[in-house]
């Protein structure tokens, strides 16, 4: 019993459960909000596609999906497909059966590759995609696998596209099974996140509490736990993104949403009538300035005084249910989230590609110069380096490992990532040190009987 009290109070333990709850939070982040956007056999018939070539030795589709082929010296191909009634959508869902062969970017351009992406303009015809909108960007040679990314849209986004490019010296891209949905957050997803932040900080405290011998531990190690999540926020996971990757193969969105009925116009069938004879003792209509005129034709019940003769044969009609106002159709069936701004996300992003001296970008480096100095100055201890070196490390592999966009540069970002931690942890090494000598001076001052001990000296 002991022994199972000790396991659930390890801090392994601990965080190894935070981890799992976690990744199980983000799998079922969305739910589904509505249908398919596009025909279920989109990848199976060109004619769903704008910008379609006949040519079939570059582009084929079948049961077993659309086949886009980039031959070198030889014409691109770029379909597209306007997305309908995404009015008030956050966010959309983009899944698919994909694999490809032989894609070789065309340098500088490294986005002219065999790409699924989704762009669109806003009410005045302008460019208005989201920040990240790259659902597929292909290199090498992959076999088929699922892909699913959430994307979320703009406020000034009006107008959707999908698009499937087949860009590049040369690539084969193979797409089937694509679905682009509507969803949007569950409801439960945001205090339960609060909830999740809450629990990581105090397991970051109780962590660090004992690392820190000065005063006020538990307050420093809680402003420290936050320090360290906001910046695992943003440089690790989740970042500031627009386009949201699953840990596994795809979201759970709950089950398909099946799209409305196409409304019919319903056949009505004319009414039949016959005029009204009068009998032998039926009495004249009055006949003066105040008579009401009687219509020579009615199907309602006559007036007093007159009756009704037989009325004549009506040809055998089936009958039918009166027509009912049929609903309009919309592509969401529950209601979907308010698009947020992205002012500040593109402001961050801005600043990012400004932090430049001459050739060399020092947004890493200065970033985590101050992460170092922020977690040794307040820790006032340098056990604590694990955590920064964490941040710095898993902040270019979790992201890169989700999103496939390891390159070059990424090496430099990580180097950056170390110089500016390397940098923080010897300055405060370097300022500790100085201020352990003005104490020791200033305490001399005070009291000359008691000289500090010789360097030396046992």
């Amino acid at each position: 019993m002991k022994l199972s009290l000790a396991i659930f109070r390890s801090i392994w333990f601990q965080g190894f459960a935070l981890l799992l709850i976690t990744a199980i939070v983000w799998q079922f982040r969305f739910v589904r909000v509505g249908p398919n956007l596009l025909a279920d056999d989109a990848c199976e018939s060109i004619v769903h596609w704008a910008g379609a070539p006949s040519d079939t030795s570059i582009l084929q589709a079948g049961p077993n999906g659309l086949v886009l082929t980039k031959k070198p010296q030889g014409c691109s191909v770029s379909l597209s497909k306007a997305l309908e009634r995404i009015e008030g959508v956050r966010f959309l869902s983009v899944r698919a059966d994909v694999s490809w062969e032989n894609s070789r970017a065309k340098d500088p351009n490294s986005w002219a590759q065999p790409r699924i992406v989704i762009l669109g303009q806003d009410q005045q015809g302008r460019n208005c995609s989201p920040i990240d909108h790259g659902v597929l960007v292909a290199r090498g040679a992959k076999p088929w696998h699922r892909i699913n990314s959430v994307l979320e849209l703009p406020p000034a986004m009006k107008t959707v596209r999908i698009y499937i490019d087949a860009y590049g010296t040369e690539c084969t891209l193979c797409v089937n099974r694509l679905r682009v949905e509507a969803v949007k957050q569950r409801a439960w997803f945001v205090p339960v996140t609060v909830v999740l932040l809450g629990f990581w900080a105090l397991m970051l405290s109780r962590m660090m509490t004992g690392m820190i011998a000065e005063r006020l531990p538990l307050v420093r190690a809680f402003s420290l736990a936050c320090g360290i999540l906001l910046g695992t926020w943003h440089f690790v996971f989740p970042q500031g993104r627009t386009m949201f990757r699953p840990f596994v193969a795809e979201f759970f969105l709950g089950e398909k949403i099946a799209p409305p009925p196409t409304p019919v116009s319903p056949v009505v069938s004319p009414a039949v009538v016959s005029a009204i004879r009068k009998g032998p003792d039926a009495a004249a209509p009055a006949v003066g300035q105040n008579a009401q005129r009687q219509p020579r034709l009615r199907t309602l019940l006559p007036p007093p005084g007159v009756l009704p003769a037989m009325l004549s044969p009506a040809p055998d009609v089936v009958a039918k249910a009166p027509p009912q106002a049929s609903p309009a159709v919309s592509v969401v069936t529950t209601e979907p989230e308010i698009r947020h701004g992205m002012t500040q996300l593109q402001w961050l992003r801005d600043l990012d590609g400004r932090w430049n001296f001459q050739k060399y970008n020092f947004t890493h480096f200065s970033a985590f110069f101050g992460i170092g100095l922020y977690v040794f100055l307040l820790g006032g201890t340098s056990r604590l380096w694990p955590l920064p070196l964490a941040i710095a490390l898993l902040g270019e592999i979790i992201p890169n490992a989700l999103y496939h966009t390891w390159d070059v540069g990424d090496w430099g970002d990580v180097t950056a990532n170390l110089l500016g931690l390397a940098l923080a942890f010897l300055l405060v090494k370097w300022l500790r040190a100085r201020w352990s000598v003005l104490r020791l001076r200033r305490s001399a001052i005070a009291d000359p009987s008691h000289l500090p001990a010789a360097s030396g000296d046992a």
